[in-house]
C-alpha cells in the first residue's frame, strides 16, 4: 500500500480542537451545583451554568488557545424568573380558563422566536476566544420565516416539506 495516498493526520480540520477536562473533576462541579442549587430552591442554578459553562469551554482548546464564557449569572436568573412567572402564569390560566390558556399557548409560540433569537445573541455575545467575542446576526424576521412560517407549511404539506424545514432550521442555527 502506497503511504503518499493517505491524508496525514494534521491535515484533518479541527484536529487541533481538544478538550482536557476529566470525568472526576466535573464530577465535584457537578455534585457542588446541584447541592447548592437544591439549597437555595433553584437560584444557584445560574451561578452552576455560568461555573459549568466555564469548564468546559475552559478545557476546550482550538490551535492552543481555550474559549471563555464571561456570562453574568444575574442576566441568566432574571431570564429563568420570567420563564418561572410565564410558567405559573400559564398553569394559573389552565386552572381557571381553558380557552384563556390556550390563547396563552398560542402567545407563547408567537413569541418562541424572539425568545430563540435572544437566547442565542446571548450565549455568542458571551463567549470569546482569544480575546474576541462572538456575535450572533440572526435576524427575528428571519426567525419568524423560518420557525413559524416553515413549520405552518410543513403541516399543509402534511409532513412532506418537514425535512426541508428542519434544514432552514438547522442553518439558522449555524
Amino acid at each position: 500500500m502506497n503511504d503518499q495516498n493517505l491524508p496525514s493526520q494534521k491535515s484533518t480540520p479541527g484536529s487541533d480542537l481538544e478538550f482536557s477536562g476529566k470525568g472526576g473533576e466535573f464530577f465535584g462541579i457537578w455534585i457542588v451545583n446541584i447541592l447548592l442549587s437544591i439549597c437555595t430552591l433553584g437560584v444557584y442554578s445560574a451561578w452552576a451554568k455560568v461555573r459549568t459553562t466555564n469548564y468546559f469551554y475552559g478545557n476546550t482548546t482550538l490551535g492552543g488557545s481555550t474559549f471563555v464564557y464571561t456570562a453574568n449569572p444575574v442576566s441568566i436568573l432574571k431570564g429563568r424568573l420570567i420563564a418561572f412567572l410565564l410558567l405559573g402564569s400559564y398553569s394559573l390560566l389552565s386552572n381557571y380558563s381553558p380557552e384563556l390558556s390556550i390563547g396563552f399557548i398560542i402567545l407563547i409560540a408567537l413569541l418562541s422566536p424572539v425568545v430563540i433569537v435572544r437566547s442565542l445573541k446571548f450565549r455568542f455575545q458571551n463567549t470569546e476566544f482569544r480575546g474576541l467575542r462572538f456575535n450572533f446576526k440572526g435576524k427575528v424576521s428571519e426567525a419568524y420565516k423560518i420557525f413559524l412560517g416553515g413549520y405552518l407549511l410543513a403541516m399543509v404539506s402534511l409532513g412532506i416539506l418537514f425535512p426541508w424545514w428542519e434544514k432552514r432550521r438547522k442553518e439558522f442555527f449555524v
